[in-house]
C-alpha cells in the first residue's frame, strides 16, 4: 500500500501515520520533515519536489500532508488516501494542547525546529491562527478534489469521529 493521509492543521495526520507506519511496516513521511528546514526555513520547491518523489519511488509507503504544490504527484502515485474530517471543536482543541505541550517542554519537531507560547500566541506565524484561518477552505479543498474524479484510483477512507486506534481493515474494506 502507498497510503496519503491528509485534513486540516492538528487533525492528527503525524500521529496516525507514525502508529500505521509501524503496524503496517511501511516507512512513513511527514511532509513537514520535507518541506522544513531549521529556524523554520521553507526548503526551495525544486528540492522539495525532488525529495517527495524520492519517497514515493518506494514500493510502500505513508505520507501526511497537505502541500498542494505536490498534492497531484502525490495522490497519483498512492493507493488509498485516509482523510481525517473532524469538527472545527475536535481539531481546535488538538491544535491547543499539542501547542502548549510543545512549547512547555521545548519538543524538536520538523528538523529540530520548536513551538513557543510566543509565537502561538502573538504572532502571524501562529500555528493557532493557521487552523482557524485554514480549516474550512482546506475541508472544502480536500472534498471538491476528490469529487473531481481524477483520483479515482485511490481508495478513500473518510474518518469523522476520533478512534483509539485506526482499524486498518477499513483500508482493505474500500
Amino acid at each position: 500500500m502507498r497510503i496519503v493521509i491528509v485534513g486540516t492543521s492538528c487533525a492528527g495526520k503525524t500521529t496516525l501515520g507514525r502508529d500505521l507506519g509501524a503496524r503496517l511496516d511501511h516507512p512513513y513521511t511527514d511532509l513537514d520533515d520535507l518541506h522544513w528546514n531549521p529556524g523554520w526555513i521553507e526548503t526551495p520547491f525544486e528540492l522539495f519536489s525532488q525529495k517527495v518523489q524520492a519517497v514515493t519511488s518506494q514500493e510502500k509507503w505513508i505520507i501526511s500532508g497537505n502541500y498542494s504544490k505536490v498534492r497531484d504527484h502525490v495522490w497519483t502515485h498512492a493507493t488509498h488516501l485516509i482523510w481525517l474530517n473532524y469538527s472545527f471543536p475536535v481539531v481546535m482543541t488538538r491544535a491547543l494542547k499539542r501547542t502548549f505541550k510543545r512549547s512547555l517542554t521545548g519538543e524538536l519537531i520538523c528538523n529540530g525546529n520548536t513551538e513557543t507560547l510566543s509565537k502561538a500566541f502573538l504572532s502571524k506565524d501562529s500555528i493557532l491562527w493557521w487552523v482557524i484561518k485554514t480549516y474550512k477552505r482546506r475541508k472544502r479543498e480536500i472534498a471538491s478534489t476528490l469529487k473531481s474524479g481524477k483520483y479515482q484510483h485511490l481508495k478513500v477512507v473518510e474518518v469523522q469521529k476520533r478512534e483509539k486506534q485506526f482499524d486498518i481493515m477499513k483500508l482493505t474494506n474500500t
